[in-house]
């Protein structure tokens, strides 16, 4: 009987770096037993290496065809494969929906296979912390501090882990769930794809291709702070976030002041938001990691105090970025200028049979219209 391995985030666990190295390896894979398939289906702003990704349509109304195209080909795959792997860390947010793991499990057990879930747990203020760098570095619009995020917004990401673990266990008829947590002294090898190549029984070696730095860099606090008030200038809503590539490309001068090491959080609140899961986190550290104190992360969490913005020392890293800002408009406005030129010589040239009054006219028709972006682009 095979396995289906199947990778379910949670997200900001390193699952990217985890799909990417199993995509780039999908051939050393095949070599050694283990199969990381790609069904030929390309979704809206979801990577090639995000193979999982139709299991979490299930129960909704879209890409239907693909879904089902995808289990036909899973099955398939189930008849030659012995070891099958799948990844997709938006299943962990989706999973709630009713019938979603009887499905998951029922088509999976159809095929003959075992099912085999793996889940990387983070701690739920870190997590939070990471997510909230990602919506302020990704977007034009969003300004709230973390405290303001936290409580607004963590109900939309499910952090009573053990209540979801228990989903699972008591619906997707999983014959093993391997819960892992998501800190450098608790990963195998200090990474999260060498500790998850040792759960699958797959080494990691000389031969293997690894993939390249992260892409989806998370921002210093100083630079973090600079960009969320950047974003709470209403006028920057719908400018693309212009200022996103500028602050990645100013990152080599920090804004951090050394305040990585303190929380964003006062004690008296990171204490009582951490308190609403530290009888959860005990139960998933005893019933599915075999520790009988309980104690799921081990990350010391007494940082050195609160991190507060001090501006007079973030001054250098928001001039770099002001300065990128205004080097980057000007190579644009430079390449529109010299355009507006070419397009302005051709459409004289072309005018031949015109007048020599008419000419720059013509000339003068068509640089006006990139003229028009100019200005739209310096406003």
């Amino acid at each position: 009987m095979g396995t289906v391995y199947l990778h379910i985030g949670t997200p900001k666990t390193g699952t990217t770096a985890i799909q990417e190295f199993l995509y780039a390896n999908r051939g050393l894979l095949k070599e050694r037993g283990f199969c990381y398939p790609d069904f030929g289906y390309r979704y809206p702003n979801i990577g090639a290496w995000r193979n999982g990704y139709f299991l979490s349509r299930i129960g909704r109304d879209v890409f239907i065809e693909e879904k089902e195209d995808s289990f036909r080909q899973l099955a398939r795959l189930a008849e030659e494969q012995d070891k099958i792997i799948l990844s997709d860390e938006s299943i962990w947010k989706k999973q709630k929906k009713e019938g979603f793991w009887q499905t998951i499990g029922g088509r999976i057990r159809e095929m003959g296979c075992e099912l085999h879930i793996i889940v990387y747990l983070r701690r739920q203020d870190s997590l939070m912390e990471s997510t909230w760098n990602q919506r302020i570095k990704a977007s034009d619009d969003f300004g709230l501090s973390f405290e303001e995020f936290i409580r607004a917004e963590h109900h939309y990401m499910p952090l009573q882990y053990d209540r979801m673990l228990r989903l699972i266990q008591q619906n997707a008829g999983a014959k093993v769930i391997t819960a892992r947590v998501f800190e450098r002294g608790q990963l195998l090898g200090g990474s999260a794809i060498d500790d998850f190549c040792g759960i699958i029984g797959f080494p990691v070696d000389d031969r293997c291709r690894m993939p390249k730095a992260d892409a989806n860099v998370s921002l210093d606090r100083g630079m973090l702070e600079i960009k969320r008030q950047i974003n709470k200038n209403t006028a920057y809503a719908g400018t693309k976030n212009f200022y996103q590539d500028v602050i990645l490309r100013s990152r080599s001068v920090e804004a951090g002041c050394g305040g990585e090491k303190k929380t964003l959080l006062s004690p008296e609140t990171k204490e009582a938001f951490l308190e609403r899961f530290a009888e959860g986190n005990a139960f998933v550290a005893r019933e599915f990691m075999g520790r009988e104190d309980g104690r799921l992360f081990y990350h010391d969490m007494a940082e050195s105090g609160q991190w507060d913005p001090v501006w007079e020392e973030m001054y250098p890293a928001l001039l770099r970025v002001m300065s990128t800002a205004d080097t980057m408009l000007y190579r644009r406005i430079d390449a529109l200028e010299k355009r507006l030129d070419e397009l302005s010589g051709n459409a004289a040239g072309q005018s031949g049979s015109k007048s020599q009054t008419e000419k720059p006219q013509l000339a003068k028709h068509v640089g006006g219209k990139l003229r028009k972006k100019l200005s739209g682009l310096t406003r």
